[in-house]
């Protein structure tokens, strides 16, 4: 159903069954705080795990998380899908994690929304504003995709994102996808299209600006990439080092960090 918002004093903790430790509304979810962290389940053997320690929603207003949004690990043939996530099928306002955002190699932690109901004609903004005070590490925020995780609005913008700590292994998406490889920050992300997916040739896909407090990294001995990918990114910071963007669209493409994994490519 529909929430008017909610509090959740501790921790919103997955078990080992389908939508354990979730928080769920069809519509409009308005604020959300959870005292303490969201910690997706896990699975093993041939058990399939979905949206164990998860928030879904149609749209919210604002999440607070006191603690870390914390993936599950993936260790089944099975299925297993968004464990320890945040989904929206249309926006999300504000995110403020006090904690960090922690994936693992399996499983990356996941922020992922639509886009608004009701977009402009110069603006789609799928996530306001993200902030998370601690690390970043194995998540992926992302911009444009549905909360079953299909690519479905190539107008998808993402608000400021602001990371106190360092930044590690992960990616930050709007209205692209992954080439034939299946991973982001390489040549082959290209715009989102196709049967069924948004595409305003008025509006781009953007995320306006990040701001790293740490190191920007990759993954040392993992081989993946990762990336910050949109047709405009509009600043990165990472130590309080601005880095050179071109203006306008689709026209920078470099190495961030010491591991050569990580990159900002404009699609």
């Amino acid at each position: 159903g529909k929430l008017s918002g909610a509090t959740v004093g501790g921790s919103v903790r997955g078990g080992t069954g389908d939508f354990s430790g979730a928080i769920s509304s069809v519509g409009d979810a308005g604020t959300i705080h959870v005292g303490g962290d969201v910690v997706g389940g896990s699975a093993t053997g041939a058990a399939g795990l979905s949206l164990s320690g998860s928030i879904r929603v149609g749209r919210l207003s604002s999440l607070t998380l006191g603690g870390s949004l914390i993936s599950g690990i993936d260790n089944t043939t099975g299925t297993f899908f968004e464990n320890g996530a945040i989904l929206a099928d249309d926006d999300l306002g504000s995110v403020l994690i006090k904690g960090s955002a922690i994936g693992n190699f399996t499983n990356p932690a996941v922020i992922s929304a639509r886009g608004r109901a009701a977009p402009t004609a110069t603006a789609d903004v799928a996530i306001g504003k993200l902030t998370v005070l601690g690390r970043v590490e194995f998540a992926q925020f992302l911009g444009g995709y549905d909360a079953s995780g299909n690519a479905v609005n190539a107008d998808a913008q993402i608000g400021p994102v602001t990371v106190g700590g360092t930044w590690i292994a992960s990616s930050l998406v709007a209205g692209a996808v992954p080439g034939g490889d299946g991973v982001y920050g390489d040549g082959d992300d290209v715009k989102m299209s196709g049967a069924g997916v948004k595409d305003d040739s008025r509006v781009f896909s953007k995320v306006a600006s990040v701001t790293i407090g740490g190191q920007a990294l990759g993954a040392i001995g993992f081989l993946e990439l990762f990336g910050i990918v949109a047709e405009v990114v509009g600043a990165v910071t990472v130590g309080g080092t601005p880095l050179p963007l071109n203006p306008g669209k689709s026209n920078d493409d470099f190495v961030v960090g010491l591991t050569g994994d990580f990159r900002v490519n404009e699609v």
